[in-house]
């Protein structure tokens, strides 16, 4: 690139002197008549005073016209004619000068032309026009020496034409890359749109297929564990424990990576308007919470009131910051491991600080988030129906928050889930590594997601969510990634036949107890 510039740079030097000779060859002629009209006049001057006076009256005659031309005349109007002929052919050369460059256009064409058209063609275009031009302007013949100027241009040529076969390997193989890379994208292009074109093609044929759903109810807390347990209400997963001053929610699993602005947020079923008698489970802060609840936000502020803890109010931002407080809620989980056994931890070993990646050491207060007031119907809106139940994020609109300076932005968020200390979701099967890739099905639970979708022992799963397993690491890290919000695709195969299932994993199902602790009354002075 660096040596087509030089030579463009060169090509319109030797253009530019050229038609600048140009302009002076053609403004000469007409500076040799004025010079001779001066030097005619000084030497009549240096005539006698007898001829003075003779050439005095000559003007006098020279006013009457005189009907045969002298022959000085008639050399002038030749010459005259002579050099605006001499003029138009310079027009035309410069027009046949712009049109070279306009061809061109750039070494590179140029180049490539001396390639194809050979060296010694253009060379002698160049001199008959040369030849031309100087045949224009006799006068100034010889002084500039126009062979040698074609020369020099036609061995500049023949220069550069040699440097660029010398880079020519070099320049193939840039662009052989480079096409390699084209063809690279397109294909990988190409691929993503067979791929959205597949899941379009699978999605439009579930939806065809589809069967009004149910809602999908948690059992409830185990009785053995959590005896005298009331059901607060019939539609949500809350319940009161009125002995123990305490409220339990069956809650499930929801996230096990990422940052994190709630420990809980809130769920509902609705009503499916494309499909009657079908039900929607209608998320809110799944993305950003480790556990999800069929609840309302207010039935979980009724219960913890009547379980006896003080709500105070949310974290709040103008004029200064003011963070939450009120009851401090003790949070505890319980849940069955793969084996059966059940397992305890306290809601902070799931959540860990993420420059230190140590749990959380924070408690929750009873915040008890905040109602607006629609000014237009005047309807009460508990503005914790959003999601925000229990939050490590400083929100306003909070039920449970931490009392410190929390961050909600994304570049500030302190907290990230504790993987490794969350359980999965549940798909209900095992699986073995088989030689060339893939997994083998060797166990299915009964009434799981496995085999609720027909999955059997002895299957092999190819291809998990568009991604062809390359062994049981991959597998587990496509399972270990899985939200029970997320529906699974499986590529199987069952001896000769090969078919597609979507897993709906069910979340590991959490006990979430919360138990207020007792608010130290200050003292009070008598009074005097």
């Amino acid at each position: 690139m660096l040596d087509q510039k030089r030579a463009m740079r060169f090509v319109l030097a030797l253009i530019g002197a050229f038609v600048l000779s140009t302009g002076c060859n053609k403004s000469a002629a007409p500076t040799e008549s004025v010079e001779k009209d001066q030097s005619g006049a000084t030497s009549a001057a240096q005539k006698s005073p007898s001829e003075g006076r003779s050439v005095a009256k000559q003007p006098a005659s020279a006013t009457s016209p005189d009907p045969v031309k002298s022959a000085p005349n008639r050399r002038d109007e030749e010459a005259a004619a002579r050099l605006a002929a001499a003029e138009r052919k310079a027009r035309e050369w410069e027009k046949r000068v712009e049109s070279l460059q306009r061809e061109l256009g750039s070494v590179k064409r140029l180049l490539g032309f001396a390639e194809n058209a050979s060296i010694e063609a253009i060379e002698a275009e160049w001199r008959k026009d040369m030849a031309e031009y100087a045949e224009a302007y006799p006068e100034k013949k010889g002084e500039l020496d126009y062979s040698k100027l074609v020369g020099h241009l036609a061995a500049e040529i023949r220069r550069l034409d040699a440097e660029a076969a010398t880079k020519r390997p070099a320049a193939e193989k840039t662009d052989a890359a480079e096409k390699k890379a084209d063809d690279d994208f397109k294909d990988a292009f190409s691929n993503i749109g067979k791929r959205d074109a597949e899941k379009n093609a699978r999605n439009d044929a579930d939806r065809e297929a589809r069967t009004p759903t149910k809602i999908v109810r948690l059992p409830p807390p185990d009785a053995k564990r959590f005896p005298g347990l009331k059901h607060f209400h019939p539609d949500y997963d809350v319940w009161l424990d009125d002995k123990n001053k305490r409220v339990v929610l069956q809650s499930e699993v929801c996230l096990r990576d990422g940052a994190l602005e709630l420990f809980a947020c809130i769920h509902r079923w609705i009503d499916d308007p494309t499909l009657k008698g079908s039900k929607l489970r209608r998320g809110t802060k799944e993305h950003e919470s480790i556990l999800t609840i069929n609840t309302t936000a207010k039935l979980v502020h009724t219960g913890l009131l009547l379980s006896g803890a003080d709500n105070g109010s949310p974290a709040r931002f103008r004029p200064k910051y003011v963070p939450a407080h009120g009851s401090e809620i003790e949070i505890t989980l319980h849940w069955q491991d793969g084996q059966g056994k059940w397992q305890t931890a306290r809601a902070q070993d799931w959540v860990r600080d993420h420059k230190t990646k140590k749990e959380m050491t924070h408690r929750w207060v009873f915040a008890g988030s905040r109602f607006w007031v629609n000014e237009r119907t005047g309807e009460r809106i508990y503005t914790a129906e959003s999601g925000d139940l229990i939050c490590v994020s400083n929100f306003d609109t909070a039920v449970l928050d931490l009392p410190i300076e929390s961050s909600g932005a994304n570049e500030g968020l302190l907290f990230e889930a504790f993987t490794e200390r969350i359980p999965q979701a549940v798909l209900g099967l095992t699986v073995a590594e088989v030689e060339g890739g893939g997994c083998k099905i060797t166990s299915v639970e009964k009434n799981s997601p496995a085999s609720r979708a027909g999955l059997m022992v002895g299957d092999v799963i190819i291809k998990a969510e568009y991604e062809k397993l390359t062994g049981l690491k991959h597998w587990n890290r496509l399972h270990a990634k899985q939200r029970p919000t997320q529906e699974m695709l499986l590529d199987v195969k069952r001896g000769e036949k090969s078919f597609t299932k979507r897993l709906m994993p069910d979340g590991r199902v959490v006990t979430m107890v919360l138990t207020p602790k007792p608010t130290k009354k200050k003292p009070t002075t008598p009074a005097k």
